[in-house]
Order: C-alpha cells, then sequence, then structure tokens
C-alpha cells in the first residue's frame, strides 16, 4: 500500500448513486466519503440520522483538506453529495421500508456496499424477526435488498454490489474448534422472507 493510492481515482457521475450501509463509521465511513469525493451521490443506510450526519459533517472537513492537498481525482465542489437514509439491520420491516423509500425515489442505484455489520458476540442475540444477529447483519438482510432492487428492472450490468463481512461465521467456530460454542440455528425458517 505505502504513500500511493491503492486504487484508481477516476471521476463517477454526479447522478451514478451509491448506498453504503453502515457508512457512518470505520470502513464505511470511507467507503462514502471517497466515492462522493469522486462526484458521486451517496447514500449513507444507517440507523442513527444524528450519527449520520456528523459523519457527513466530518467528510466535509475531510473532504476541504484534500482539495487543500490537490488530491488527485478529488472534485472542486462547495460540498460532497451525501444523504442519510434510515435503515436498522436488527429489523427486516426498516429494511423493506428502506427498499421501498428508495424505488420510491424514482432514483437508479448504481452500486450497493452491504458494509453493516457487526462482530462476534459473547451470546447468542436475535433480531427482532427471531433471526440470529450476526446471520441477519452480515447475510440475510441483502437477501430482500437485492432481491427487491434486482427486480425493480435492474439488470446484472445496472447494480455492483460488494459485500463485506467478518469473521463471526468462521469456520473454525461452525465447526466447534474454539472455545466459544455455538449453540445449534435453524437458518431453514429464514429463507422465506422474500
Amino acid at each position: 500500500m505505502g504513500s500511493t493510492p491503492s486504487f484508481p481515482r477516476v471521476s463517477i457521475p454526479r447522478d451514478n448513486i451509491s448506498v453504503v450501509t453502515g457508512g457512518n463509521a470505520g470502513i464505511g465511513y470511507e467507503t462514502a466519503k471517497w466515492l462522493a469525493m469522486m462526484v458521486g451521490t451517496v447514500i449513507i443506510a444507517c440507523r442513527s440520522e444524528e450519527r449520520a450526519n456528523q459523519a457527513i459533517e466530518q467528510m466535509n472537513k475531510e473532504f476541504e483538506e484534500e482539495k487543500q492537498k490537490k488530491t488527485e481525482g478529488v472534485v472542486d465542489y462547495d460540498k460532497l453529495n451525501v444523504e442519510f437514509m434510515p435503515l436498522d439491520c436488527n429489523s427486516l420491516k426498516s429494511v423493506m421500508s428502506f427498499v421501498e423509500s428508495f424505488k420510491s425515489s424514482g432514483r437508479k442505484l448504481h452500486k450497493l456496499f452491504c458494509n453493516a455489520g457487526i462482530g462476534i458476540q459473547e451470546t447468542l442475540k436475535y433480531t427482532d424477526d427471531g433471526h440470529e444477529q450476526i446471520f441477519q447483519y452480515h447475510y440475510n438482510l441483502y437477501i430482500p435488498v437485492q432481491g427487491h432492487l434486482y427486480t425493480h428492472g435492474y439488470d446484472d450490468d445496472d447494480l455492483d454490489v460488494v459485500q463485506a463481512s467478518n469473521g463471526g461465521f468462521d469456520i473454525d467456530y461452525i465447526q466447534g474448534n474454539s472455545d466459544m460454542q455455538f449453540q445449534r440455528i435453524d437458518y431453514n425458517h429464514t429463507l422465506g422472507i422474500l
């Protein structure tokens, strides 16, 4: 990696819409910031509007710093084109509300960065829908998002999807090669969500 960019910095058309789940912190924050600094429109999809707005404010400060440094590929606009849409990964109802809100906006989604997630937990936790939390956040959550957007007139060439995850479903844990003991979980009932 070193001191040179590790990805190509090319301009993205302003009407190119990207959704970054969990875009208010961590890798999602950096992804959203750099997409926006290369012109595209970015929607931060997360639970907290307050934290999203704080992230957007910080992104704009860092954007000014990058403009001052004349960083290659960074646009020369007054502010980044970043907005918030509510999405609570603990609730498939919230996920479907997000999908319907986006579809009703009439805009076309070009990139979906499925980044929101949680780490390994000491105890088994369930979402509002009764699904194991790590499974819903990292896998089950994006099935309805992708499925409903693809059925909304998208072709495979229209929507790029990047899915991040963590070690929560590490094969060593699943096979029991760890001190952490997982309870047997029936995932078959989660497949009917589409």
